[in-house]
């Protein structure tokens, strides 16, 4: 679920025009990638679908009392959704994968701002999948957000009890829904988030194609893997862990391949937080 966890902001810089622009271009882009859930009434029925819907507004409803990040904050999760969303169906940060945008019940309901399905390219068969919940980091206590996602994981896998995604149909197979899929903390901050939207909303493609931010992702993503997976494995749950591993193995030749074209000089306070999150799978059992 979208958020940025945010103190003061002294330095606000990003260009309020281009700001409003980029998050109203966010918003129709996620409501357009987002799965539909029309497309499942003939599959769960209209009755299960309207209340899906229903869980989705009380959810909205209490997540808008609750929160506790400003407007600015919230925006730039939006559109750092947005942008990751569009980089990966096109490709050009991480080849030969499927990006799901999950509608707004796998969003609330399971805390998924997308699913990644590993596709083999010359079998087009899915190697492995993961979830990704992204947040935009800033001022303020940075690991606030970052902290209760990463203990949400801990708790996922010491229960045995991954996540799923309940709105997907795989079109070559028929399949409906995953099941027990791993999930994975990925974060910028809003100084990053400033830069992209400006090269997004100047449709500069080229730049975006080449921003070393995908060098970071890649590295949080291979660092909670190792990480996560050793909890697992700690924990007896070597079926989570074999999924962590995988991940792993897959983001590492990722990063020797996004290294060779993309900018590597970069790096936010975001992976900083995310690193110091990892701090609950250091230890050896629950």
């Amino acid at each position: 679920m979208r958020g940025c966890f945010s103190g003061n902001f002294e330095s606000r810089s990003l260009n309020s025009v281009s700001f409003e622009q980029g998050m109203k271009r966010a918003e129709s882009i996620i409501q357009k990638e987002a799965v539909p859930f029309e497309k499942f009434e003939p599959i769960f029925g209209a009755d299960v679908v309207r209340a899906d819907k229903a869980h989705v507004a009380n959810l909205k409803e209490r997540f808008k009392k609750g929160k506790q990040i400003d407007a600015y904050g919230s925006n730039c999760g939006t559109i750092f959704e947005a942008i990751l969303h569009m980089r990966l169906k096109k490709g050009d940060w991480i080849s030969n994968v499927d990006a799901i945008k999950p509608n707004e019940f796998d969003d609330f309901t399971h805390g998924m701002d997308e699913v990644v399905r590993v596709i083999n390219p010359e079998t087009k068969k899915q190697e492995t999948v993961f979830a990704i919940d992204a947040l935009t980091v800033g001022g303020g206590p940075l690991n606030v957000g970052v902290v209760k996602k990463m203990d949400r994981i801990k708790e996922e896998v010491a229960s045995n009890h991954l996540p799923e995604i309940k709105y997907f149909l795989n079109e070559e197979t028929g399949e409906v829904g995953i099941k027990n899929i791993p999930r994975i903390v990925v974060a910028a901050d809003t100084k990053t988030m400033q830069g992209l939207n400006e090269l997004w909303m100047e449709r500069n493609g080229e730049e975006l194609a080449k921003h070393p931010l995908q060098i970071q992702i890649l590295e949080q993503i291979i660092e909670q893997a190792v990480a996560i997976g050793s909890f697992a494995k700690k924990n007896g749950q070597n079926e989570i862990a074999e999924k962590y591993d995988a991940i792993r193995m897959w983001a590492k030749k990722k990063l020797s391949e996004s290294s060779k074209r993309a900018r590597t000089d970069w790096n936010d306070d975001a992976s900083s937080v995310v690193s110091n999150a990892l701090w609950p799978f250091k230890e050896t059992k629950v």
